[in-house]
């Protein structure tokens, strides 16, 4: 039996399956051949988030394939049931044991065709019915692997943000490191009346956005702040629109609720093989923005966004996908703002650097409806 899975963490499915009969195979990607579902919406360290699960419960119930919900959201667990997933499909809270997922998944994969018992040696053994049409083999654990803590599973030690006033925020997140997100971002900070770019890092690091309002993090305007999420949030001011520039040192949870918390989902990507490969992932496990900008910072090489949509027509379906004009003048003109602390758009630098961030502006205004 084929599942698909937004969890999305390979470790986790392992432990999962170690305890499931032979034959039960996770997938990333939804196809013909998946006969059930395992919608995890992400609880620190996996799974995709509650917009994203939104969209694949209604594809779900079109299907009508058995599903397993995992989530910590009330808003969805209440949507869930609405869709008529019954209370014993769905698993709430943030912390969850293995023991409990594979208990769940006996009712929702093959309702009384196995059940799972623990024996008196403490090994779990599983035993399946001579009807199942799956056509399973008998399974048995040779030695019970106790079910890691919570901790294990869902790493807790992680600062949750602050989101609270976060009014018309649009969030900028990266495929990788290097492609440009700070960039993209501070040319939609430049275009859009009373912005506000607050870039947002890990533990310990360092601002690196501030480049595009200031010499030096002392004399930067005050359309910019950076935030240490390891630090009490800055204040937002009176400014109308947060542009959330998520470093890649901000850890996964942490970044999960800054993305639930926005009306806008930005995701920047470029034309290296790696990006293409990473964006195809996250799209495949249900990671679905509003708006996919790639950067062509490499020009004339690589996968532009003609390759992108190409490729990924299907699953970039209702997302605006824009691209960064990446020549040796749009090069020159970000560096160029980069050393005097100015905006990478405007100023007569680049005609389309400026077309770009109108273009971009235009998208976000749109999703948010302002």
């Amino acid at each position: 039996m084929l599942v698909f899975s937004t969890l999305g963490n390979k470790e986790i499915e392992d432990r999962i399956l170690s305890m499931l009969p032979n034959g039960v195979k996770f997938s990333g990607e939804m196809t013909d051949d998946c006969e059930a579902a395992f919608l995890v919406a992400r609880s620190l360290s996996a799974g995709v988030g509650v917009k994203n699960v939104r969209e694949w419960l209604n594809k779900i119930t079109e299907k009508e394939i058995p599903c397993l919900v995992m989530a910590r959201d009330t808003a969805l667990i209440d949507y869930a049931k609405e869709k008529g997933f019954a209370n014993e499909n769905i698993i709430s809270g943030v912390r969850i044991s293995i023991k409990e997922i594979v208990q769940k998944f006996r009712d929702v994969l093959c309702a009384d065709d196995y059940e799972i018992v623990l024996d008196n040696d403490n090994n779990y053994l599983i035993d399946l019915d001579e009807t199942c049409e799956e056509n399973f083999t008998a399974y048995k654990e040779p030695a019970f692997r106790e079910t890691p803590s919570p901790e294990h599973v869902f790493n807790s030690n992680i600062q949750i943000p602050d989101t609270t006033g976060l009014i018309s925020a649009a969030v900028f997140v990266g495929v990788k490191g290097g492609v440009g997100t700070s960039t993209v971002a501070a040319m939609a900070c430049d275009t859009m009346d009373e912005s506000l770019h607050l870039e947002i890092a890990g533990e310990n690091r360092l601002p690196s956005a501030y480049c595009y309002y200031g010499r030096d993090p002392e004399s930067m305007r005050e359309s910019y702040v950076f935030w240490e999420l390891a630090k009490e949030r800055p204040p937002l001011n009176d400014h109308r629109v947060a542009l959330l520039d998520i470093s890649s040192s901000v850890p996964v949870g942490a970044a999960d609720t800054l993305i639930e918390a926005a009306g806008c989902l930005v995701m920047v990507t470029d034309r290296s093989e790696i990006a293409f490969e990473l964006t195809g992932k996250m799209l495949r496990a249900g990671f679905k923005p509003d708006i996919l900008v790639v950067s062509a910072a490499m020009s004339g090489i690589g996968n532009g966004m003609e390759v992108y949509l190409g490729e990924y027509e299907d699953l970039l379906q209702g997302v605006q996908v824009l691209e960064l004009p990446g020549s040796l003048d749009e090069e020159k003109a970000i560096a160029r703002a980069q050393r005097n602390g100015e905006a990478p758009c405007g100023g007569g630098r680049s005609v389309s650097l400026d077309t770009f961030a109108g273009e971009l502006t235009s998208a976000i205004r749109n999703v948010l409806g302002i």
